[in-house]
């Protein structure tokens, strides 16, 4: 109920999107690539390593000593974070879009690609393969449960979209903007999605997705102006 702020680093880029994995966590750090940072004493947080990606790195999910980065219009970089202060690069995939948002399911990584969003053939990091795709409108982001991508697709509102087939995944469902909203962001939790939304100004759609095919938009957290 009181929450402030402990400790602050200002990285060189613009801080796209954050993953905490133990005592580290990891930045997209927009043009300034990855930065990987101790928060082991959160009023002293430092800089360990620094990776600059070629692109705009604009979301990260870590899985193991791996980091994927949606990297702005050059795609999809995996990087190798096991020694957090020498980050390397192990493969790229040049997608046709501009990557905004990566989840992994085992070996598969999800990207939301602006008018697309597209399966990844990660089991070999130093070689990504392109598996399959599907329309929408303006993929900002996406998070994955099992074979199940949830993706806030802006002006497309939430997207539910299964990869039990990655070199054809489907769109299952959608949700109308004047519920779902335009969404920048998605998150799980159970059997809710929640989304970031600029629709309703201060708003948190939270919809039910406990059947992934039929979305119901049960509630909206309204923040005061």
């Amino acid at each position: 109920r009181s929450p402030r702020i402990v400790g602050s680093l200002d990285t060189p880029g613009n801080a796209n999107d954050v993953r905490v994995v133990g005592n580290r966590a990891y930045v997209a750090d927009g043009s300034t690539g990855l930065k990987i940072i101790d928060i082991s004493n959160p009023a002293n947080p430092i800089l360990l390593g620094t990776l600059d990606t070629a692109g705009e790195a604009n979301d990260v999910v870590v899985v193991g000593s791996r980091a994927y980065v949606a990297d702005g219009p050059t795609g999809l970089k995996i990087i190798d974070v096991s020694n957090p202060q020498v980050p390397v690069l192990l493969g790229t995939l040049d997608t046709p879009g501009a990557a905004r948002g990566v989840d992994v399911s085992g070996n598969i990584a999800v990207i939301a690609d602006g008018a697309t969003v597209r399966t990844v053939d990660v089991s070999n990091p130093a070689n990504p393969t392109a598996l399959g795709s599907v329309s929408v409108a303006d993929a900002r982001d996406v998070t994955v449960d099992g074979n199940i991508a949830y993706v806030a697709d802006f002006s497309g509102s939430l997207r539910v979209i299964s990869f039990s087939t990655p070199t054809a995944p489907q769109l299952l469902a959608t949700t109308p903007q004047s519920l779902g909203g335009l969404l920048m962001d998605v998150a799980k939790a159970q059997d809710f999605i929640f989304g970031a939304d600029v629709l309703f100004v201060n708003g948190v759609p939270i919809v039910n997705v406990g059947v992934p095919a039929s979305p119901v938009v049960r509630a909206r957290l309204d923040f005061p102006a």
